[in-house]
């Protein structure tokens, strides 16, 4: 499984909305699995805060989540 969300994950872009369907065209490691598996591979990943879920007019579409570094010097923390 962690192959599979790491291949979800490398095939998004910043700024990017996916539908489970749009990932399943995309990622050919997804190639094979049903809607049901990616979907659940999908919760996973927005558990973990590596993926945001939106919801627009009712259709559920996944982003992905940048880390964002604070630059704060070891004197300041």
């Amino acid at each position: 499984n962690l192959v599979l969300k790491n291949a979800i994950y490398e095939a998004m872009t910043e700024g990017g909305k996916y539908t489970v369907t749009d990932l399943m065209k995309q990622v050919p490691a997804l190639d094979g699995l049903s809607n049901q598996k990616v979907n659940a591979l999908v919760a996973q990943m927005v558990k973990a805060n590596l993926l945001e879920r939106i919801e627009e007019k009712r259709k559920a579409y996944c982003v992905k989540v940048v880390a964002v570094v604070d630059e704060v010097g070891e004197e300041e923390a």
